[in-house]
């Protein structure tokens, strides 16, 4: 039923799949094991590779991101050491490392593997965890410059800034709580960044206020220089000159920030990028999906592919070809032939992106007619498939037929679309045989008999059965004509023997031709057509699903057929839904534990003002970087920001409420602002 090669020479493939949940980079290591041990057995001539490796991937991204963690925790070490010296950047250390093993152990409890998604949550961690240490390091060093103890500094400083820590730790847990509940397979793709974070999280909430002083208490500590001194005063001398000017014209600076605010707003919605569901990354392989219309025979099939294949066996960059001709096709478009699967040398190795690469495999393949060529990059992120999906239902089949038509006519025009297909079953015909029972059985014969005779000239007709040795299974004999005598014209003379003697087979039958029916698709009981593409390069594909979404209005819709959009567009709309309520959830979780820490809702609606100014500098982030508004990366930036940037104002704010009782309020703004700056800074 199928053909397969490898770099053009035939071959056997087996595909491996892993179960879920299990470690793939030891399933593949098992897998190659077992394969060099069993080939010894084999004859000489017999050579085997491997294809598809997709361990190789996964231990690059580990391998890239473990290097990313180890280089965010060595450039935060570098600040805290360049502005508080080297015992404290060692205390920011011991409690990076505590507050990571921590959270390693957690999750392998919990039975979950190491993965892109939780070495991204730690790297998203480490910025976030010091700044308890931070904090309480800081106070502590100042203390001791006014002559305390280390002991005395430390404890002091950890019960002065407990609750500010324990509340902005909360408030950070609080954003990121509600993703604990992501639903679909969006949500099980990145339920371990919530899980890391939280461990995490508070993992260092106890590290900063048990086991920092504790380990502070006991290390010496470096006196600061005249020079660091004098740089010091003159940076928070500068910003109590800045932080003055602002304390006297108060209204004057909260309009030219809201001005700033709605100017950056109207900014993005002018020059913005737009939106997408999940971020365009190199990816390790690609496709050609080859189209044909036919009924054609596995070998007229391999043929074509052949022809295709030989074309693109040169191109750099690709390391194996493996080529599929034939095999059931019904997960995909009815016409599709086969694939050639190009897997890539690994990124450093190879000096073409994937994009050069299949412009090469488009103008080496152009000179082909009768086909249809779809070249299509391997998709990465939680949603797979083509991303833009239109799914037509109808009470009945006839009825789809004619809107699929003109909803794949509307989507191959519109600009940025490529690779358009649709899964209505190919045309053709089959011939239906109607045999008059009653005549038959008149005339002395019966069923079996006329479709034994039948089965002769068609698929051949079961005369015996025999069991081989040592085989278990009885084999079937069949017997049929040679292939130049399966024709419908010999069906239409052949006779069977009755009690009257030979009666062709036309006597009993009608032959009659109908439409061909190879697959029935329903959803939710209806009958369904499926139209999917894919974007050129540059294009969003929700640009292009709004668009459509317009021209789709204009097709004339036959009363009972609905049409949707699925796909991507299904999860973006899915993850935007569930991320937006996220976002409110974590707010009023926020709000709550503000008012609690404060017992005043005018100085948690000051707080959670920073959240506000925080999206706008996330619009000018997506701005001047060029980049369109990921759903999922960006909606997670908004909603990590919501957790993060309360944290200085809280400590600021407690600051200045312990300040307010022995001082008038200007003068303890003022006050809380010196003290704060470095900390903040370093945060």
């Amino acid at each position: 039923t199928t053909v397969t090669r490898v770099n053009g020479k035939p071959a056997i493939t087996l595909e491996v799949s892993k179960r879920i949940g299990k470690n793939i980079i030891e399933t593949v290591d098992a897998v190659k094991a077992t394969v060099v041990e069993e080939s010894k057995y084999w004859p000489e001539n017999i050579s085997y590779s491997f294809t598809g490796d997709e361990s190789i991937e996964t231990r690059t991204q580990l391998f890239d991101l473990q290097n990313n963690v180890v280089m965010s925790v060595i450039l935060v070490m570098v600040v805290v050491l360049a502005a508080l010296g080297g015992r404290s950047s060692l205390l920011v250390a011991i409690i990076i490392s505590g507050a990571f093993l921590t959270a390693i152990m957690f999750l392998f409890f919990l039975g979950f593997t190491t993965n892109v998604v939780v070495l991204f949550g730690l790297i998203l961690s480490v910025g976030m965890l010091v700044d308890g240490a931070i904090v309480v390091t800081e106070l502590a060093d100042t203390k001791l410059n006014i002559g305390k103890n280390r002991t005395e500094a430390f404890i002091e400083a950890a019960q002065e800034m407990a609750w500010p820590i324990i509340a902005s730790t909360a408030t950070t847990l609080a954003a990121f709580l509600p993703l604990m509940f992501w639903p679909g397979i969006v949500g099980q793709f990145m339920r371990y960044l919530p899980l890391t974070l939280m461990f995490t999280l508070t993992a260092s909430l106890v590290m900063a206020l048990i086991f920092l002083p504790t380990i502070g208490a006991k290390l010496p500590r470096v006196q600061i220089i005249p020079d660091e001194e004098e740089k010091k005063s003159f940076y928070v001398a500068l910003y109590s000159r800045a932080l003055e000017w602002v304390l006297d014209r108060p209204w004057k600076v909260i309009g030219i920030i809201t001005a700033i605010f709605f100017g950056i707003i109207f900014l993005y919605s002018a020059v913005g990028k737009g939106v997408e569901f999940f971020p365009h990354t190199e990816p390790a392989r690609a496709q050609i999906a080859v189209h044909a219309r036919g009924d054609l025979s596995v070998y007229e099939q391999d043929a074509i592919m052949k022809q295709v294949e030989e074309s693109v066996l040169d191109i750099e960059g690709v390391e194996t070809f493996y080529t599929l001709s034939g095999g059931s096709q019904r997960s995909g478009p009815s016409d599709q032939i086969g694939f050639i699967t190009l897997e890539y040398f690994p990124w450093k190795e190879r000096n073409l992106t994937s994009q050069q690469i299949l412009q090469k495999v488009e103008e080496k393949t152009k000179g082909f007619y009768g086909i249809r060529l779809e070249i299509q990059e391997q998709k990465v992120g939680p949603s797979q498939g083509k991303p833009i999906k239109v799914v037509i239902t109808a009470p009945n089949f006839d009825m789809l037929t004619e809107t699929t038509k003109q909803v794949r006519k509307r989507l191959e025009d519109f600009h940025g679309t490529i690779n358009v297909d649709d899964n209505l079953p190919e045309s053709g015909i089959e011939w239906v045989l109607n045999i008059d029972r009653a005549e038959a059985i008149r005339m002395g014969t019966n069923m079996t008999e006329i479709g034994a005779a039948i089965r002769l000239a068609t698929n051949g007709a079961i005369i015996g059965t025999y069991k081989p040795i040592n085989n278990n299974d009885e084999i079937d004999i069949v017997a049929r004509f040679v292939d130049s005598e399966r024709t419908l014209s010999v069906i239409d003379n052949m006779t069977v023997t009755t009690p009257a003697g030979k009666v062709p087979i036309s006597h009993f039958t009608k032959r009659e031709a109908r439409p061909k029916v190879t697959v029935i698709r329903r959803l939710d009981q209806k009958a369904a057509a499926y139209v999917e593409a894919d974007v050129e390069a540059g294009v969003l594909a929700n640009d292009v699903v709004v668009g459509m979404d317009k021209q789709i209005s204009k097709v004339e819709i036959p009363t009972g057929v609905n049409i949707d959009f699925k796909g991507e567009e299904e999860d973006q709309k899915e993850a935007s839904a569930f991320l937006s309520k996220a976002f409110t959830v974590a707010i009023f979780l926020i709000a709550i534990i503000l008012v609690t820490q404060f017992n005043s809702f005018y100085q948690a609606f000051v707080i959670l003002t920073a959240v506000i100014l925080s999206t706008a500098g996330v619009l000018l982030g997506h701005i001047i970087m060029g980049k369109p508004f990921g759903i999922i990366m960006s909606g997670l930036g908004v909603i990590a920001l919501a957790g993060i940037v309360v944290n200085n104002n809280i400590v600021f704010i407690d600051t200045f409420n312990n300040l307010h009782k022995k001082m008038p309020w200007k003068k303890a703004l003022m006050e809380t602002g010196r003290r704060r700056l470095r900390p903040v800074l370093l945060t």
